[in-house]
């Protein structure tokens, strides 16, 4: 489940966008990037609400779902900014707490090193490193994955000893240091604020001791941001990482490996099978275990085709998932996985579809980078 916490200070007001700022930032604004299919009958909600939050965020398409209601909250603030001498809005849904300014620390220096990396999106820089000095993607205990039936774990736990340094992928802007309260213990989150191609992004950097950095601070790539922290949640001291595209919300969560470096393997892709089908009960259910050396799988995507013609095209994705996506002919199910799992499988069960003895039904996993893996093929009895 999500990382979260109760602050355990008392909330400040946000930092306000100016009106001026507020309409330049929508004259900036581009169409979303990514085009998405939806599976029929799905109902998808803007997992953005319409307003300009503290840190100025871009109003680019969260997670490229409409934002025409955003925008027309957008124009509205800032001509009620104009006429009253308000300068903006405030959104109170970042977590359920405001920024709260963190004692000045002192800066602690600063790294050049960067790696390549296999971004996925346009949006994403290739020049990101990893927040921890010794992190890779063989190195992750939890990936951007379901870690119950119900619940996304929306960034990658990174294991490191207590004290170590959590260091900012990317150049840009401290835009949130806040102190919360996690099982008794006051622990800090420190949110970094990146321009990318078009659009903005944030990182999260979460189970902190301490922060070395104070809000509003630029930062360099590789820059110590604080030192990590032991979570009573797991049995192990861990960074917890998150990307979050568009906005700072947690529905804006995608998956860390599209700005992290890591290095494709096509031999590790991840393993399909279609276990049941069922065309008096209208459904069929469809297993995706993925390799722990490369959790980057985010989709599945299954066709039902009749007589050479696809009847049917669906799809189950992880982001969209967490941005508010209904999906709720999907069934999803998780197999436990703990610290020595060397796979993580899912099962997702498809309902109410148009199904007849004789059709064919075939499944497919999907990375980040698009990829696909080997399809997994069955004939309906």
């Amino acid at each position: 489940m999500r990382d979260t916490f109760a602050p355990t200070m008392p909330e400040v007001p946000l930092r306000r966008a100016s009106p001026q700022r507020a309409l330049a930032l929508l004259a900036a604004r581009r169409p979303a990037q990514r085009a998405r299919r939806t599976n029929a009958g799905h109902v998808i909600r803007s997992a953005c609400v319409g307003l300009l939050i503290a840190a100025e965020v871009s109003t680019a398409g969260c997670r490229g779902q409409a934002d025409t209601g955003r925008d027309a909250a957008l124009h509205a603030d800032a001509a009620r900014a104009d006429a009253s001498g308000d300068v903006g809005t405030t959104d109170a849904s970042l977590d359920g707490a405001a920024d709260v300014d963190m004692p000045d620390v002192p800066d602690v220096g600063s790294s050049d090193a960067t790696s390549p990396s296999t971004s996925a999106t346009g949006c994403f820089p290739t020049t990101a490193r990893w927040p921890l000095a010794d992190a890779s993607q063989v190195s992750m205990q939890d990936s951007y994955a379901y870690r119950t039936n119900t619940d996304i774990h929306t960034g990658v736990d990174l294991p490191t000893p207590v004290g170590s340094s959590a260091l900012a992928i990317l150049p840009g802007r401290v835009v949130e240091v806040r102190q919360q309260l996690d099982c008794g213990h006051d622990q800090v989150r420190v949110t970094v604020e990146h321009v990318g191609d078009g659009c903005t992004f944030y990182s999260v950097y979460n189970h902190l001791d301490t922060a070395s950095v104070t809000l509003d601070q630029d930062v360099a790539a590789g820059a110590a941001l604080g030192s990590t922290n032991y979570h009573c949640d797991t049995a192990f001291p861990h960074l917890h990482f998150e990307l979050r595209e568009g906005c700072r919300l947690s529905t804006c969560a995608v998956h860390p490996l599209r700005v992290l470096p890591y290095a494709y393997d096509s031999a590790l892709q991840p393993a399909v099978a279609l276990t049941t089908t069922n065309a008096a009960g209208r459904t069929f259910t469809t297993q995706v275990a993925v390799p722990r050396a490369q959790p980057d799988f985010v989709r599945v995507e299954c066709d039902v085709v009749r007589a050479a013609v696809v009847t049917s095209a669906l799809h189950y994705d992880l982001e969209e998932a967490n941005a508010g996506t209904s999906f709720a002919d999907v069934f999803v199910d998780v197999d436990p996985y703990g610290t020595t799992s060397q796979v993580h499988v899912v099962r997702y069960t498809f309902s109410n579809v148009d199904l007849a003895a004789g059709d064919t039904v075939t499944c497919r996993a999907r990375n980040i980078q698009g990829a696909t893996s080997s399809p997994a093929t069955v004939t309906v009895p």
